[in-house]
C-alpha cells in the first residue's frame, strides 16, 4: 500500500490557524495559547505542523488549476474545455494573454486562496515552525525544521518565478510588517539558496535508489539540492549573472554523483500509477490509496485534462470523465514531429494521435468524435501525460472519478538537463559531462545522442522532455524568447471534427471558428500581474508596469 503524506488533525491545527485573518500577519487572539502550544510542540505535534505545510503547498489554489494556467499560457498548450467560449478560471484569457490581475489566480478564487495567498500562508506555515517551535535534540522536530525551510524557500522561489520581486517574507509577519514592499530579488535569491543549502545538510537521503517509497511525500536531501540548482539555474538566466549559473553545478553534481536516481526505462510510465516513488521522482505529490476523502488525496490533473465524453466516444480502458482541458498546441505537435518523431517513444507517451485513437477498442462500434461534435482548440493531438486510465483509479470512487498516480514535482530526467545547462553557460561544457548528461535523456527516448552542446539543443530538449510538467512558460521568460515563441498569441484557434467524409485526413476547421480575440505578445507579460486585491490591501506594493 502506498505510504500517504498524513494528513493533519484540523482540531489539532485550529489553534495555530483559526487566526490566520491575512496571510502574512501573526496571530493575536489567544496569543498565549498560541505561544504555548508551539513552545511545548512534541514530535507528534510539529508532524502534523509540517503536513498541513505540505498540504498548503500541494493543494493549493484549487489543486491543479494554478497548474492548469501556467500550461496554458505558454506555446505547448490551448486551452481546451467544452466549446471555444469555455472560459473556466479564465483559462481561455490565459490562451489570448487577454489576462487582467482580477483574473482569479491572481485574484482569488470562487473558494480558497490566490496563487499569491497561498505561497504565503505556506511559507507563514514554515515560519511559525521554525521561528517559534525551539531548537531540540529531538531528531523528528530538527527534520520537521529543515523541511520547514525546503518549503518556505520553495515557496518563496516559485513567487520570484511568477512575480520576480515579491514581498520577502523571511520571518512572521507582524503587523508593523503587514504592508511590506516589493522584495529585492539578489536578496531573496541569497536567502532562498541558503535554506535550501541548510535543508540538504540536514534532511535524509532517500536510503536506496528507487526506495523513496520509504519516506513517501517528505522532501529528501535530494530534493533540496535539486532545487537550490534550480533556483540558482533560473536567477543566473533571469538577470544574466553567470555566478549564480556557475552555483547549480556542484548540487546537480551531488545528486547524479549520489547513484540514488535515475532514468527509468519507459519513459510511457511516467504520470501513471506504476510510476509512483520511483528513482526518477525526487519530489512528488503523493496521492493515497486510503482515506475517508480521495478527492482531497488527488490533484485532478486527469480530471481537468482527460478526454471529454460529451464530444467523443471513449475507448475502452480510459475513464470519460475528463474536461479536456490543456491540449497540445500546433506549434507543439510540428516541433515534436521534426525533434524526436511521431514513431519515437518520447512522442507517443507525450502525444496520442487521432490516428491511434481510431485503432483502440471500443465498447462498441462507434469511434472518435461524436456525429455533430467537435473537439475546440485541438489539432487532433490529445495529451497523453494526463489521461485517465482506469487501472490507475483508485478501486472505491465514491461516486467520484480521481487517478491516485503521484504527480512529480522534480524528477531527475530534469536535474540532467539542468547539469546539461549550467555546464554550457557557466564554461561552454569544457569536460563535455553537460552534453553526457543531456544525451542520458535522449538516449532513453531512442534518440541519436548528440555530438556537441549548444544552447539550442538544451531548450529543445527541454521543451520535448518536460512537456506539461508547468516548466515551459517560466523557461521562455528566463530565456527572454516568450516575445519571439508567443508573438502571435490567441490570434488563431484551432476545432477538430475528426475525419474528413470518407477519408483518414483530419479534419480541423481553418476558417469559421478560427480567429481568437488575442493580439499577440504584449511586453507587460515579461512580469505576470499582482492580483487587484493584494494591491489594494497593500499600497507599498508596486504593480508591474503595463498592468
Amino acid at each position: 500500500m502506498k505510504k500517504a503524506l498524513y494528513l493533519a488533525s484540523a482540531c489539532l491545527l485550529a489553534i495555530a490557524f483559526s487566526s490566520c485573518e491575512k496571510e502574512l500577519e501573526n496571530p493575536r487572539k489567544g496569543a498565549n495559547d498560541f505561544n504555548t502550544f508551539y513552545t511545548n510542540a512534541t514530535s507528534d505535534d510539529a508532524d502534523k505542523l509540517i503536513a498541513q505545510a505540505y498540504n498548503t503547498y500541494f493543494g493549493g489554489p484549487e489543486e491543479v488549476q494554478k497548474q492548469n494556467f501556467f500550461e496554458i499560457i505558454s506555446d505547448d498548450m490551448d486551452c481546451g474545455g467544452g466549446t471555444y467560449s469555455d472560459n473556466a478560471n479564465r483559462y481561455r484569457n490565459a490562451d489570448e494573454l487577454t489576462c487582467q490581475p482580477s483574473d482569479w489566480l491572481f485574484h482569488g478564487p470562487w473558494r480558497g486562496y490566490s496563487l499569491y495567498q497561498s505561497l504565503y500562508v505556506c511559507i507563514y506555515q514554515c515560519n511559525l515552525i521554525i521561528d517559534k517551535i525551539p531548537d531540540s535534540n529531538d531528531a523528528e522536530i530538527n527534520r520537521v525544521k529543515a523541511e520547514a525551510k525546503f518549503l518556505r524557500a520553495l515557496n518563496l522561489f516559485e513567487a520570484m518565478r511568477v512575480w520576480h520581486n515579491p514581498p520577502f517574507a523571511d520571518h512572521i509577519y507582524t503587523a508593523e510588517d503587514m504592508l511590506a514592499p516589493n522584495g529585492d530579488p539578489k536578496e531573496m535569491i541569497d536567502w532562498i539558496l541558503e535554506n535550501f543549502d541548510d535543508a540538504a545538510k540536514a534532511l535524509p537521503a532517500v536510503p536506496v535508489k528507487g526506495q523513496q517509497a520509504k519516506i513517501g511525500g517528505r522532501a529528501t536531501s535530494g530534493a533540496a539540492l535539486a532545487f537550490y540548482a534550480k533556483a540558482a539555474l533560473w536567477y543566473g538566466t533571469q538577470y544574466n549573472d553567470n555566478a549564480y549559473v556557475q552555483k547549480a553545478i556542484a548540487p546537480l553534481k551531488s545528486v547524479i554523483n549520489s547513484g540514488l536516481y535515475g532514468l527509468i526505462p519507459d519513459v510511457a510510465d511516467l504520470f501513471r500509477v506504476k510510476a509512483d516513488f520511483c528513482e526518477e521522482y525526487i519530489f512528488e505529490r503523493c496521492c493515497a490509496e486510503t482515506g475517508a476523502d480521495k478527492s482531497l488525496q488527488n490533484d485532478n490533473r486527469q480530471t481537468w485534462r482527460s478526454f471529454r465524453a460529451d464530444n467523443m466516444f471513449i475507448p475502452k480502458g480510459f475513464m470519460g470523465y475528463g474536461w479536456a482541458f490543456c491540449n497540445p498546441t500546433k506549434e507543439f505537435v510540428d516541433f515534436m514531429k521534426e525533434h524526436d518523431g511521431e514513431t519515437n517513444p518520447r512522442f507517443n507517451a507525450k502525444l496520442l494521435s487521432y490516428d491511434q485513437l481510431m485503432e483502440m477498442e471500443y465498447n462498441g462500434a462507434d469511434k472518435g468524435i461524436k456525429p455533430g461534435a467537435a473537439y475546440p482548440n485541438c489539432v487532433g493531438y490529445w495529451n497523453a501525460t494526463c489521461l485517465m486510465y482506469n487501472d490507475d483509479l483508485y478501486s472505491d470512487t465514491g461516486g467520484n472519478f480521481y487517478s491516485r498516480a503521484n504527480n512529480p514535482i522534480i524528477r531527475y530526467a530534469e536535474v540532467l538537463l539542468m547539469y546539461a545547462e549550467a555546464q554550457f553557460l557557466a564554461n561552454g561544457d569544457s569536460d563535455k559531462s553537460g552534453l553526457a548528461a543531456l544525451n542520458q535523456v535522449r538516449e532513453r527516448s531512442k534518440l541519436a545522442p548528440l555530438a556537441a552542446l549548444d544552447m539550442q539543443s538544451i531548450i529543445d530538449e527541454r521543451r520535448a522532455e518536460l512537456f506539461c510538467e508547468n516548466e515551459r512558460w517560466f523557461d521562455i521568460i528566463r530565456w527572454k524568447i516568450a516575445d519571439k515563441v508567443l508573438a502571435n498569441a490567441g490570434t488563431h484557434r484551432y476545432t477538430f471534427f475528426g475525419y474528413k467524409p470518407g477519408t483518414t485526413e483530419y479534419w480541423i476547421d481553418d476558417n469559421e471558428f478560427s480567429k481568437g480575440e488575442g493580439k499577440g505578445w504584449d511586453d507587460k507579460y515579461w512580469n505576470l500581474p499582482y492580483g487587484d486585491n493584494q494591491l489594494t490591501a497593500n499600497p507599498n506594493l508596486v504593480q508591474h508596469p503595463g498592468w
